[in-house]
């Protein structure tokens, strides 16, 4: 590979390259803005954020990106075979003078409406496809966001700190409380994350509410608890399963995400055991995935293809059985979402931010 100079002699004109420099993705959202450095050792080109060499996990084999004058991110392309997307990382356009906090969760509606969950007043902040700002709502009403699912058009949601799981209309009405707001279960944790000394009922600290196809509610539960909730459409508790650990089936270590598929299985993220835990509808352990690092977020479209986002960091796209179609480098995602033409929303607490993967048909 070529260039007309190095460094700062580098012409500043948009060009069009591919990165071969190891064997992982380019993944511009990752730290600060990258600039493209020639490094005198075969050509190679290493890509350097606020002057200081990227580190090895930030670079890449075979993905293209093109880089644009100082102040402008690099666009890259991502992922591999039928599975590849263009990165928007400020596709999101917020009303003058707002900032995103920590975006931990996103979901579409039918129209393909995007619904950012984030942990500043409004909580929700829906945009149409393109980004263009549509309305929020929930001041005051959400203690900590943490996840989101829109399933039919109604909203599930879960506040973490306030300890319930809770379901809204899409313009924000309450429907269901499920917990007691500031009352949490007795795990005897004292510290999130930490594996708790035991698991109990609803709720101490939960993560994630979904429907399955027969209405039953599934809640992942939690940052100190060790359980999936299952409760009736009306909101009566049916059973509980899970104990806290780090290896046998059943046990967790933070069960972050959750979703249930159209036969009723339900596949767990158990986010600090590294796999994904999958089960019958009354919790019976049928199998795990493995190839998988510290998974935040689940997501099956119709054709029953699995999503997940990693605190690899990346982002895996899976068959039902667990094998990886396609993995590609991202930034920490803690929340993820798949809209009707497969493009991939990303949802960043750390970054504060929400990223948009455009599917290449």
């Amino acid at each position: 590979m070529s260039s007309s100079g190095t460094g700062s002699g580098f012409n500043r004109r948009m060009a069009r390259m591919v990165c071969m420099i190891s064997n992982r993705s380019v993944s511009p959202g990752i730290g600060p803005p990258l600039a493209p450095v020639l490094s005198g050792r075969g050509g190679r080109i290493i890509l350097r954020p606020g002057g200081l060499r990227a580190p090895p996990e930030w670079s890449t084999i075979g993905a293209t990106a093109t880089f644009f004058g100082p102040g402008r991110r690099a666009m890259a392309t991502v992922g591999s075979g039928s599975y590849q997307y263009e990165v928007m990382e400020t596709w999101a356009k917020l009303p003058a003078g707002w900032t995103f906090g920590p975006v931990s969760a996103v979901a579409t509606d039918s129209r393909d409406r995007v619904y950012a969950f984030q942990r500043k007043d409004p909580p929700i902040i829906v945009f149409d496809r393109d980004g263009d700002y549509l309305s929020s709502w929930g001041h005051s009403a959400i203690a900590d966001p943490h996840g989101i699912a829109i399933i039919d058009d109604v909203i599930y949601l879960t506040d973490r700190d306030d300890h319930v799981a809770l379901k809204f209309t899409l313009d924000g009405k309450p429907l269901m409380v499920l917990g007691t707001r500031g009352k949490p279960s007795d795990t005897g944790a004292t510290k999130d994350i930490e594996l708790p000394p035991r698991s109990a009922g609803p709720f101490n600290k939960p993560t994630e509410m979904v429907v399955a196809p027969s209405g039953d509610l599934y809640v992942s539960d939690g940052y100190r608890n060790s359980r999936v909730h299952r409760f009736s459409k009306e909101g009566s508790l049916l059973a509980s399963w899970g104990t806290p650990g780090k290896e046998a089936p059943g046990e967790f270590h933070l069960p972050h995400s959750l979703w249930v598929g159209p036969d009723g299985y339900v596949y767990v993220c158990d986010r600090e055991n590294s796999r994904i835990q999958v089960f019958t509808a009354e919790g019976k352990f049928v199998s795990q995935w493995r190839d998988i690092h510290r998974p935040t977020d689940i997501y099956f479209n119709a054709r029953q293809v699995a999503y997940v986002s990693e605190l690899r960091p990346s982002i895996s796209i899976l068959d039902r059985s667990g094998k990886v179609l396609a993995r590609f480098d991202s930034p920490s995602g803690h929340g993820l979402w798949v809209d009707s033409v497969g493009d991939i929303y990303l949802a960043e607490a750390g970054g504060k931010r929400l990223t948009k993967y455009v599917h290449k048909h």
